[in-house]
């Protein structure tokens, strides 16, 4: 049986406008990037665990900075609306992390796009714009300086029953800093689309499941089409999965899913541009889907925050994916849960 690995590091400093915290609380389809810059990932929103008392969930519209020594909250000026599963992505030409749309309460989705520099948001009023939705995929191809989503999901709620309904969305959409161009109103059949640039063959991949819940994956053309891909073996999930292209080895990382009739895995694969492999982690990773994740180019590292385990429950666990394992991150800084403490 393999053991679970405990990564201890400590937190030296507190930064301007943030508030020191052992990590941020639990939740499922929160976005986060990577900073090169500024060394650190940005995560943003979510979805919080069930309430049992008010029989719901809440969007979430905190900003947290992960230096992988301590996280640490932004207050920022401004701060967009609550949301989760939105589409976010690091924009390398302009030194900025940009998002669009994302799940804003039961039957309501949001389809408005921000920027994040300089420790603050910044709504761009766009005169184009791609439809509300939510779990759409979304990566920057940094060579066309484009934005790219795919597809996702619109849900309505029906005001007299309380029901809701979801409608699968497969266009695709560009944006070019300034405005969104659709450049096709309909593509494969993908759900649960993730999108990631492959920068060592410059390549926008998606990867999701067909109608019949199977791994698939496409390469873009850059033109509004997609063109499948058919390697020899795909990763057994890809239902909600997170993935990350790694500098290290030239890989895409893909981890964390759901399996139809399995329930959640832990697998990890990597993709070399020509064929899945499996990685055999020495150590236990949660079984979660959802999860936010970002590759850290600095320390050649993914970073993984929150997801949901079985049963639906949030978590708020950080992991860190390097040299093919996987270890658990807790924060030093501030002293652990307590009660009957002094203080002078």
């Amino acid at each position: 049986m393999r053991n679970r690995s405990i990564l201890f590091l400590c937190a030296l400093t507190l930064g301007a406008q943030s508030l020191l915290a052992a990590n941020p609380s639990a939740r499922t389809h929160a976005r986060m990037v990577f900073d090169p810059n500024a060394g650190r990932m940005i995560l943003f929103g979510g979805t919080t665990r069930f309430d049992a008392g008010t029989k719901q969930a809440y969007e979430l519209n905190d900003t947290w900075e992960f230096d992988s020594i301590r996280w640490q909250q932004r207050y920022t000026p401004t701060t967009p609306p609550t949301r989760s599963g939105q589409a976010m992505s690091w924009d390398s030409n302009h030194n900025r992390v940009v998002m669009f749309g994302g799940h804003h309460a039961t039957g309501s989705q949001l389809n408005d796009t921000w920027v994040y520099d300089r420790n603050d948001w910044r709504q761009i009023q766009t005169p184009t714009s791609p439809s509300q939705r939510f779990l759409s995929g979304g990566a920057y191809d940094p060579v066309r300086d484009r934005f790219v989503i795919f597809g996702g999901n619109n849900e309505t709620q029906n005001p007299n029953t309380l029901a809701t309904s979801t409608t699968f969305l497969y266009d695709t959409w560009e944006f070019d800093g300034t405005t969104w161009k659709q450049m096709s109103t309909t593509g494969p059949s993908v759900n649960s689309p993730a999108l990631v640039y492959d920068s060592a063959r410059n390549q926008m991949l998606l990867i999701g499941i067909d109608t019949s819940s199977a791994s698939v994956m496409y390469r873009y053309d850059n033109n509004g089409n997609w063109a499948q891909i058919k390697p020899e073996k795909m990763p057994t999930c890809a239902n909600d999965a997170s993935v990350a292209f790694q500098t290290h080895n030239n890989t895409v990382l893909l981890t964390g899913a759901v399996c139809v009739g399995s329930g959640f895995a832990d697998d990890v694969y990597e993709w070399d541009g020509t064929n899945w492999t499996l990685v055999d982690t020495p150590t236990d990773s949660d079984r979660v889907s959802g999860a936010a994740m970002a590759y850290d180019t600095q320390r050649q590292q993914a970073v993984r925050q929150g997801g949901v385990l079985f049963a639906d429950q949030a978590i708020s666990t950080t992991s860190i994916y390097r040299a093919g394992d996987w270890a658990i991150f807790v924060d030093l800084s501030s002293p652990s849960p307590r009660s009957l403490f002094s203080l002078v």
